[in-house]
C-alpha cells in the first residue's frame, strides 16, 4: 500500500461526517417546518435551525469539500457535491433570517462576525478552485450561487441593523396597548368577568401574535427577498441535476471521498429542497397578508435607517486630541454611514420589489378563482359576523410603519383565541381546581402575612411558598395529598407570575397599600 492511500484511506469516513452535519441541520429544518404548518404559523418561526454558534458549526462541516484545496475530485459527481455544498449554505442563510429578531446585540455581533468569516473563507476558496481549474464543471453556476451569498450576507446584516429598532418599537406599541386595554376595562365595568376576561385574551393574543419578533423580522421585505434568492438557488441547482443526470446509481467518485460523496450530493441538495420549500412558504404565506393595494407601495420607512441615521449624528472617536485628525475621522466616518444608508435604501427598495411578485401573483389568482358576485357574498357574510370584532381587535395589532395592512386579518384571530380555549378547558389545572373548592376563606393567609417584615420584591407569593414547605414537611402525611398540593402550588405561582408581570406598577402599587 502506497503512502497516497494510507493519508487517503480516512477521507470516505470525513464523507461520512459530512453527510452526519447535513442530516442533522435538515432534520432541524424539517421540525422547524412541521411545528410551523401544524401550529398554523405558515410563516415558520426557526426553533431548532436558529443562528447560533452550533448551527455556524454544523455548516463549517457541510461546506468542507468546497473548502478542501488539496484534495483534488475531478469526478462529475465530485463537481455536484462542491456545488451543492455551496448552495446548502446560501439555504442556510435565507432560513436563518426570522431567528435574527431573538437576539441581542451582542449576540448579533458574534455570530454575524463568525458568519461573515465562513462565507468570506468559502467564497475565497471557491474563488481559488476556479482560477485553478479544481472546479472546472459549472463554473457559471458556481458564480451565480457564491454571488448570491455575497449579497444573503449583506442582506442579513443591514436586516441586522434594524432588529434593536424594531424591538423598542414593538415594545412600545406594547405598553400603549397595554394601557388601553385597562382603560376599556375601566370604562366597561358592568360587562361580567367571563365576558371581559375572553375579551381581554383575544386582545393580548393578537397583540402577542402579531408583535413576536421572528413575526415581524418574517414579513419584512428584506426577508422576502432571501426566500427569493433561495429559491433561486434551488431551481439552478435542479437545473445543473437534471442537466447532467448526476443522480444516476452508476456515476462514481473519482476522489479519496469514494462513494460517500455521491451521498453528500444527494442529502445536500435533499437539504436544499426542505429549506426552499420552508423558505417558499413562508414567502407565500406573508404575501398573503400583504396582498393589498397599501403593500404595493414602494417606500424606506423611518425603523429602517434610524440607527444608521443616530450612529451618523452622534460624535465619533472624540478621545483624539489634535482637531485636524479629529475632523479627518469624523468625516470618514461620516462618508461610511453615508454610503451605509444607500446601500440599506438599495436593499429595501429591491426587496420591496422582490416582495410585490407573490402579492400579483396571488391576486391574479384570487381574480380568477373568485367572481365578483362571490366574493361580495362572502365579504357580506363575514363582514356582518366579524364587523364588531374586527373593529375592536384591530387597534390591539402591533405592526411598524408601513404595515397597515396587518389590521385587516385579524378578523379571523377569534377562530385561534377560541382555539386556545379550548385547548385550555382540555387541559385544566385539576389538582388546583379540588384545592379551591375546599376553601371557604383566606384567613389563614391574611394572619400569616406580618406586616413587621420588609415587603419582598415576590409579593405575597413567598407567604404561600412558605406555607407550602410547612405542610409537605409534616410527618406522616399522605404523599398523594403533599404531591397535589405542590402540583396546585406550581399552576397557581405561574398564573400569578403571569398575572404581576402584565399588572401596571401603579395599579400594582395600590393594591400593596390597600393590603397594608
Amino acid at each position: 500500500m502506497s503512502h497516497h492511500d494510507n493519508f487517503s484511506a480516512p477521507m470516505p469516513w470525513i464523507g461520512r461526517y459530512i453527510v452526519a452535519a447535513s442530516l442533522i441541520c435538515i432534520l432541524a429544518m424539517l421540525a422547524d417546518a412541521e411545528q410551523g404548518i401544524r401550529r398554523r404559523k405558515f410563516w415558520i418561526p426557526c426553533r431548532f435551525f436558529t443562528f447560533n454558534a452550533a448551527s455556524l458549526t454544523l455548516l463549517g462541516v457541510v461546506v468542507k469539500l468546497p473548502l478542501d484545496l488539496n484534495n483534488p475530485m475531478p469526478g462529475k459527481i465530485d463537481q455536484m457535491a462542491k456545488l451543492s455544498s455551496v448552495v446548502f449554505m446560501s439555504t442556510a442563510m435565507a432560513n436563518f433570517m426570522p431567528s435574527l429578531a431573538l437576539m441581542d446585540n451582542k449576540d448579533i455581533l458574534m455570530g454575524m462576525t463568525a458568519l461573515g468569516i465562513l462565507v468570506i473563507t468559502l467564497v475565497v476558496n471557491v474563488c481559488i478552485e476556479l482560477g485553478t481549474g479544481i472546479i472546472y464543471s459549472e463554473k457559471t453556476e458556481h458564480i451565480v450561487v457564491m454571488l448570491s451569498m455575497v449579497v444573503l450576507f449583506v442582506i442579513m446584516c443591514f436586516s441586522a441593523l434594524t432588529v434593536p429598532t424594531i424591538k423598542s418599537y414593538l415594545e412600545l406599541e406594547y405598553r400603549e396597548r397595554s394601557n388601553m386595554i385597562e382603560i376599556d376595562n375601566l370604562v366597561e365595568g358592568e360587562k361580567p368577568v367571563e365576558v371581559k376576561l375572553k375579551e381581554n385574551l383575544s386582545k393580548f393574543f393578537v397583540m402577542a401574535k402579531t408583535g413576536n419578533p421572528q413575526f415581524v423580522m418574517a414579513r419584512s421585505a428584506t426577508c422576502a427577498a432571501c426566500c427569493a434568492i433561495c429559491c433561486l438557488n434551488c431551481l439552478l441547482l435542479l437545473e445543473v441535476s437534471f442537466r447532467d443526470n448526476l443522480f444516476d446509481a452508476h456515476v462514481l467518485s473519482m476522489s479519496d471521498y469514494r462513494r460517500s460523496t455521491y451521498c453528500i450530493a444527494r442529502i445536500q441538495s435533499a437539504g436544499v429542497a426542505v429549506g426552499t420549500l420552508s423558505s417558499l412558504i413562508r414567502w407565500f404565506a406573508i404575501a398573503t397578508i400583504k396582498s393589498s393595494r397599501k403593500s404595493i407601495c414602494i417606500k424606506v420607512e423611518k425603523h429602517w435607517l434610524e440607527r444608521l441615521k443616530d450612529w451618523k449624528d452622534s460624535p465619533f472617536a472624540p478621545e483624539i486630541k489634535n482637531p485636524k485628525c479629529r475632523k479627518l475621522v469624523q468625516q470618514i466616518h461620516i462618508i461610511i454611514l453615508l454610503n451605509c444608508i444607500r446601500v440599506q435604501i438599495l436593499i429595501v427598495v429591491a426587496s420591496k420589489i422582490v416582495q410585490i411578485f407573490p402579492i400579483l401573483l396571488l391576486s391574479f389568482l384570487r381574480f380568477c378563482f373568485y367572481s365578483s358576485s362571490q366574493c361580495n357574498n362572502i365579504i357580506n357574510s363575514e363582514s356582518e359576523s366579524a364587523e364588531s370584532l374586527e373593529e375592536d381587535i384591530s387597534r390591539y395589532v402591533l405592526h411598524l410603519e408601513g404595515e397597515e395592512e396587518l389590521t385587516q386579518v385579524t378578523a379571523n384571530k377569534r377562530d385561534d383565541t377560541t382555539c386556545m380555549m379550548e385547548i385550555g378547558r382540555k387541559q385544566k389545572p385539576e389538582h388546583l381546581i379540588k384545592l379551591l373548592q375546599k376553601l371557604t376563606d383566606f384567613r389563614g393567609v391574611s394572619k400569616f402575612d406580618i406586616n413587621q417584615f420588609q415587603e419582598l420584591h415576590i409579593g405575597w407569593k413567598m407567604c404561600i411558598v412558605t406555607l407550602t414547605t410547612i405542610a409537605t414537611t409534616i410527618p406522616n402525611i399522605d404523599h398523594k395529598m403533599a404531591d397535589s398540593l405542590l402540583l396546585s402550588v406550581k399552576v397557581s405561582s405561574m398564573s400569578a407570575s403571569l398575572n404581576m408581570s402584565l399588572e401596571p406598577k401603579k395599579t400594582r402599587r395600590k393594591i400593596n397599600k390597600q393590603q397594608r
